[in-house]
């Protein structure tokens, strides 16, 4: 994403300068103190390096502009969900020569896709053995086993379903 700034100077033969504050982030569904200690720091890693800027300086003329352009990692925010937002603000201050400054924030929104839940479990498999010698019991034979799973999407909520059972040796 990017956007511009423009200032301007009547002092026309000040240079200027360009420094960005630390960025601020709301995430639209609460606190991201939720997220993981790897997600907080790959998340604080790709914002502060995020912005970039490009000054196109007023000497001599009066205006000039600031050129920014927000770039991230995809992955830093695939805690996102469907729907949800991270809005993050960046404080960008522009100060001449004569130490005079003026900050005007800049935001980026960042909206949440679906990201598909993984199985991490291998291949589930039972067996049971029939009580031997036991005709017409109503007993239940029973086999267990758990599958797991992961979802980048931090609030996604989730279900299970078993669409079919395959009896093998059956004729």
């Amino acid at each position: 994403a990017s956007a511009q700034l423009s200032f301007t100077d009547v002092d026309l033969s000040d240079t200027h300068s360009v420094t960005m504050g630390a960025p601020a982030a709301t995430w639209s569904v609460g606190s991201l103190s939720g997220l993981t200690p790897a997600d907080t720091t790959a998340l604080n890693t790709a914002l502060n390096s995020a912005l970039s800027y490009t000054l196109a300086d007023s000497t001599h003329s009066g205006a000039g502009s600031v050129a920014l352009a927000f770039s991230a990692a995809d992955d830093a925010f695939d805690f996102l969900a469907k729907g949800e937002t991270l809005t993050v603000v960046y404080n960008v201050t522009v100060t001449d020569n004569n130490g005079a400054s003026s900050t005007q924030p800049v935001t980026f929104v960042i909206t949440g896709t679906n990201d598909a839940p993984v199985v991490t479990s291998g291949t589930q498999t039972g067996a049971i053995t029939e009580h031997a010698g036991v005709t017409g019991s109503t007993a239940l034979d029973t086999a267990s086993g758990a599958v797991t799973f992961t979802d980048a999407d931090l609030s996604d909520t989730h279900t299970v379903t078993v669409p079919g059972v395959i009896a093998a040796g059956v004729t």
